[in-house]
This record gives structure tokens, C-alpha cells and sequence, in this order.
């Protein structure tokens, strides 16, 4: 079962997100950054229509 954030929390974990990415961007290749950020994005998705 895929477990996405329920939408109430989207802006609190969007914040997060960005938070990591500004923190962390400068120790990681950019392929690995760009990875690892959009992993993280799409399991923010508060829909899960796209995942049936």
C-alpha cells in the first residue's frame, strides 16, 4: 500500500522539502539531488489516483 501526506499536511512537508534541499544541495552530485528531491516531492502527492 502506497501511503501518501494527507492534504492538510502538504504545506508543512512542502516546507520540509525545501528546507532539506537548501540544507543538503551543496553535498550531493546533482543527479542525486535532483533523485532524491523528486522521491521525496511525489511521496508528498496527497492523491493517490495515480498510483491505482
Amino acid at each position: 500500500m502506497i501511503r501518501t501526506t494527507p492534504p492538510f499536511h502538504v504545506p508543512e512537508a512542502i516546507q520540509a522539502l525545501v528546507d532539506w534541499y537548501e540544507k543538503e544541495i551543496g553535498a550531493m552530485h546533482p543527479e542525486e539531488a535532483a533523485s532524491r528531491l523528486h522521491s521525496r516531492f511525489v511521496n508528498i502527492h496527497p492523491f493517490l489516483g495515480l498510483f491505482i
